[in-house]
């Protein structure tokens, strides 16, 4: 597709469900409207295809154990900006990134209320922290650029953390914060 454009609210309430999903090539992808998930393993927005440029004006919040705000799994993202996102649920990332994409842009920030949680994973049922960003082996992010926080409340959580992957560039204007019990604000291995 050359242009997908979204002018309302998308919400979803089922198991597993994705909000916002790509198998294929996306050049344009406009969301002037809330991206929202009640379920378990949801996610606001999954790429397993390759997209030029996605903006998402406003909030992407989940609701739900292991549902994540944006999951990276397969193919690439050059330009991808979020207004915020917001998780509610154990194992709720707000950004989980498996593979190599380019500028990863958050203009408010990205907040996670949850605790370690099963999720779905390729299929695969995992104990994962509410982590507000991941990146996790085989993903690289040319740059993360974020307008505001990156808060977790939720224990034995680390709020940033680089397990494996790599970020060459970070700009946090706000902070980093973990407010949880047994929770890290940095892991970068």
């Amino acid at each position: 597709a050359r242009l997908v454009e979204h002018f309302g609210e998308i919400v979803t309430f089922g198991v597993n469900d994705m909000v916002l999903d790509t198998w294929g090539t996306v050049e344009n992808w406009l969301v002037h409207a809330p991206v929202v998930s009640y379920g378990p393993s949801g996610i606001g927005f999954v790429n397993f295809g390759t997209v030029d440029n996605f903006v998402a004006e406003r909030e992407i919040v989940t609701h739900g154990l292991g549902a994540r705000g944006f999951n990276q799994y397969d193919g690439t993202v050059r330009s991808i900006r979020f207004h915020s996102i917001e998780t509610f649920g154990n194992g709720s990332i707000g950004i989980q990134v498996s593979k190599p994409v380019g500028t990863i842009i958050v203009d408010k920030g990205i907040t996670t209320h949850g605790s370690v949680g099963n999720t779905l994973v390729k299929g695969v049922n995992m104990q994962l922290p509410a982590a507000a960003f991941s990146v996790k082996p085989g993903g690289v992010v040319d740059k993360l650029a974020v307008g505001g926080d990156l808060i977790t409340h939720g224990a034995d959580v680390t709020t940033y953390a680089v397990e494996g992957g790599r970020v060459n560039a970070i700009d946090v204007k706000g902070k980093i914060l973990a407010r949880g019990r047994n929770s890290n604000a940095i892991l970068v291995d």
